[in-house]
C-alpha cells in the first residue's frame, strides 16, 4: 500500500511538473500572426509555390496558416526531411543551429530565394547578416527575411 501511495506521489508529481513546463513553453509563443507582416510580404514577392528556407521546423504551422502561397522546407515533423535526404538535413540543421556561418550556401541547396527567421534566433540572425550574399528585405518586432542575393 505504502508502494502505491508513493509511485502515485511521483506519478503526480512528474505530471505537474510537464504542465508546467508545457504551460511555460506555449506562454513564451508568439501568437499565431505574429508572422503576419512577413507572410504577407512573401506572398507579394514571391511566386507561387516559391519554397522559402525557414530557421526552425516549428516556424511552419504559423508560416502555413496564413501562407499556403509559398512551400517551406520543414512541415510538422524535421524527421520526414531527415528520412528523404539525410545530408541535406543535416546541413539544413547545422545551419539553423548557428554551427554553418554562410546560410545563403544551404540556401542555394535548397533553391530558395528567401530566407525567413523569428528573430529570437540569434545566432542564425547573426550568420545571416554576416552573409555577404543575403540581404534584409523585411523585418518587424518578430521576424526577419533575406533575399539571397545571385552569385
Amino acid at each position: 500500500m505504502v508502494l502505491a501511495v508513493v509511485l502515485s506521489a511521483g506519478l503526480v508529481a512528474g505530471l505537474y511538473a510537464t504542465i508546467v513546463s508545457v504551460r511555460h513553453d506555449i506562454a513564451r509563443q508568439p501568437p499565431t500572426s505574429a508572422y503576419r507582416g512577413a507572410e504577407v510580404w512573401l506572398k507579394e514577392h514571391t511566386e507561387p509555390y516559391e519554397t522559402v528556407f525557414h530557421s526552425d521546423w516549428d516556424e511552419f504551422p504559423k508560416l502555413f496558416y496564413f501562407n499556403t502561397h509559398n512551400t517551406y522546407l520543414v512541415g510538422l515533423d524535421p524527421d520526414f526531411m531527415r528520412r528523404k535526404d539525410n545530408d541535406l538535413f543535416r546541413q539544413w540543421e547545422q545551419v539553423t543551429k548557428g554551427n554553418i556561418l554562410q546560410v545563403s550556401a544551404i540556401a542555394d541547396n535548397f533553391k530558395s530565394r528567401y530566407v525567413f527567421s523569428e528573430k529570437y534566433h540569434r545566432k542564425f540572425v547573426e550568420n545571416a547578416d554576416a552573409d555577404e550574399r543575403l540581404r534584409r528585405v523585411f523585418e518587424d518586432d518578430v521576424a526577419v527575411i533575406y533575399e539571397v542575393v545571385p552569385r
